[in-house]
């Protein structure tokens, strides 16, 4: 189902206070707002009082169906101790639903654990994603993924939900940050780094062939592809963001499979070497004067074999670990953001991920640092955008700038989105989400990080839009407490949503709103109000 947007005006300080405290407001349609809460804790599960009635879940991956069902999975945080699964390294992952647009969500299953108190094989670096077509029951196949050192496992429900099939993936170990893409009604695409040498791997799998089933309840794969065989940017292994198939029957590019990339720009004999240290985590900027890479791999024969294109340079050689994120619009139009650390950008693609737009800087009437953008696109031209920002200006791992995590004195980090209708040409003015969701240096270099309770909101958050309403839910990290002045000590890093409820239909309070995201002060709020958004006209 297609929809429009069309141009918003801003809407008053009230509506925007009452909305930021969890309220229905009986305001204009044309006021962009917000339901922020928290995803639910894990039925049957104990959790010790210090998770204060929070998940303790991390690293959200998000999905939505074409019936407009969202769905989350997020990995136990093994680094937390209230909730009892986290006893042992691997954990496992938990997974929500809503079935009203985002509005509220449903804990549904901890598929890779025993029971749903157990730990599992399975509980770091999740990600999940949704078939875009049904199986022959009628239902969107739903997948999450989830790494247990050697492989990944994977989790599949065919029926809604109601069941899940749990299985290992067949593939090369050891494995690292596994990222899953589906397309068709029963295939997806695993990308993950293939340890020690942290090699960049392609496996494409077919969960309605059981041929490919082998020893042990292992999936095995149809194919497998190591991106940089036949690579035109010699000598790279780099840091990936989430793997994205085109599956729009409207697109050129159908069925095009893109990895969406990052490394340092170097043309030595040494390429390699560097370059697999830097995705270790050892090395958080380039070599002296070596710029940053953003890149792309691009498969247009099913995932066999994937051609690498340059789509832009950071100028400061610093570098993430998982940098950039890729949406698709319905006419196989391609967005690309990143972050340098201090700031989030864009660029774009009309031919199938060959030649990219100059970058533009997505946050440039903010004052203050950005860092992880995410995005989505769904139909021509519409492009939505989150990222965690800062009036703090620099570099978002600098202790001097951005102050001790979990001080009330550092820099108040929020949750932020901006949209556009015209492919990203334009965008609506930055609107803080929430209120402070992370205080302090916000690390962005993985195990590397050194600082306590800097790499709390982890590596990476998603969005999606959904098909039915035409709105953003955000699946995001939080570690700021219920109830609490703005800035308090950091608690455990949990997960929650924000979705975008175009329309309030009465004064009666909305879906349970967490107090952690809304006890915050006026501060966010008067930001929020200044930034409301005026979206562009429609190409």
């Amino acid at each position: 189902m297609g929809f429009t947007r069309s141009a918003r005006l801003t809407g008053g300080l009230g509506a925007a206070l009452l909305c930021s405290l969890g309220l229905a407001v009986a305001a204009r349609a044309d006021s962009p707002q917000f339901t922020v809460g928290v995803l639910p804790q894990a039925t049957g599960v104990t959790y010790g009082a210090a998770a204060g009635g929070r998940n303790e879940d991390v690293e959200p991956g998000i999905g939505v169906g074409g019936d407009g069902v969202i769905w989350v999975g997020s990995n136990l945080d093994v680094n937390t101790s209230a909730d009892p699964r986290t006893a042992v390294a691997i954990a496992g992952e938990d997974i929500w639903k809503s079935t009203d647009g985002g509005q509220t969500f449903q804990w549904v299953a901890a598929p890779f654990n025993e029971t749903s108190s157990t730990a599992g094989l399975g509980g770091e670096d999740s990600d999940l994603t949704v078939a875009p077509v049904k199986n022959a029951n009628g239902f969107y196949n739903v997948y999450a993924t989830s790494l247990y050192v050697a492989a990944s496992n994977m989790a599949y429900s065919q029926d809604g939900g109601a069941t899940w099939t749990d299985i290992t993936l067949g593939g090369i170990p050891a494995q690292d940050r596994p990222w899953i893409a589906a397309d068709g009604a029963c295939t997806f695409y695993l990308t993950y780094h293939q340890l020690p040498l942290f090699s960049p791997i392609v496996n494409k799998y077919d969960v309605c062939n059981l041929t490919n089933i082998g020893a042990g309840f292992t999936l095995n794969p149809v194919q497998s592809t190591a991106l940089f065989t036949q690579n035109t940017i010699p000598g790279l292994t780099n840091a990936f963001g989430k793997t994205i198939v085109d599956n729009s029957s409207t697109s050129p590019f159908q069925h095009n499979v893109y990895v969406p990339m990052e490394a340092c720009n170097l043309t030595t004999p040494t390429d390699y070497f560097n370059n697999v240290v830097g995705t270790a985590e050892q090395v958080p900027t380039c070599p002296t004067g070596v710029n940053t890479e953003v890149e792309i791999g691009v498969s247009t024969d099913g995932g066999q074999t994937y051609n690498d294109y340059v789509v832009a340079y950071n100028g400061n050689g610093e570098t993430q670990v998982w940098p950039t994120s890729l949406g698709v619009d319905a006419t196989g139009e391609l967005y690309m953001v990143w972050s340098d650390n201090h700031h989030g950008y864009l660029s774009t693609s009309t031919d199938g991920g060959k030649t990219w737009s100059a970058k533009q800087q997505i946050d440039a009437s903010l004052v203050g640092t950005v860092t992880y953008p995410t995005v989505a696109a769904a139909d021509k031209g519409i492009v939505d955008v989150a990222y965690y920002a800062t009036s703090a200006a620099g570099d978002a791992n600098d202790l001097t700038v951005m102050g001790t995590p979990g001080s009330p004195t550092s820099a108040q980090w929020h949750l932020y989105w901006q949209a556009s209708s015209n492919g990203g040409t334009s965008f609506s003015a930055p609107q803080a989400v929430t209120t402070t969701n992370h205080t302090g240096v916000l690390c962005t270099m993985g195990s590397a990080c050194s600082i306590s309770g800097s790499r709390n909101l982890y590596d990476d958050f998603g969005v999606v839009i959904s098909p039915v309403t035409g709105n953003p839910t955000i699946a995001f990290d939080a570690d700021q407490p219920f109830n609490a002045p703005l800035g308090n000590a950091a608690v455990d890093p949990y997960t929650a949503y924000a979705t975008e409820v175009s329309q309030p239909s009465s004064s009666t309070p909305e879906a349970p709103v967490s107090a952690a995201l809304v006890m915050g002060g006026l501060v966010s709020v008067l930001g929020a109000a200044a930034l409301r958004r005026r979206r562009s006209q429609q190409r």
